[in-house]
């Protein structure tokens, strides 16, 4: 019987899992128009495939890699192709 529940939890956090992973759109929209300097309304989001997403607005299209969301975080974005600067690596 114990062995019953155990396979049926471990289910159930799988299944939680695959409806947390994914990344909401207005979690990519909100970084790209930070990162495109246009306002959130003007830029429109698509989905490439799972973590992968298309960023357009202000004549600007931008590609980003996102990790999923958890019941800690909204999920979190990061331009692709982007590498950090010293600047923003200052201590």
């Amino acid at each position: 019987m114990k062995k019953t529940h155990l396979l049926a939890v471990g289910a159930a956090l799988q299944l939680v899992a695959c409806f947390s992973s994914s990344v909401s759109p207005d979690v990519v929209r909100t970084k790209a128009a930070s990162d495109m300097s246009c306002k959130t309304k003007d830029v429109t989001v698509e989905q490439i495939n799972d973590g992968n997403w298309k960023a357009t607005g202000c004549n600007q299209s931008v590609t980003y890699v996102c990790s999923g969301s958890n019941f800690m975080s909204s999920g979190m974005c990061m331009r692709e192709g982007a590498v950090p600067t010293s600047a923003s690596m200052q201590k």
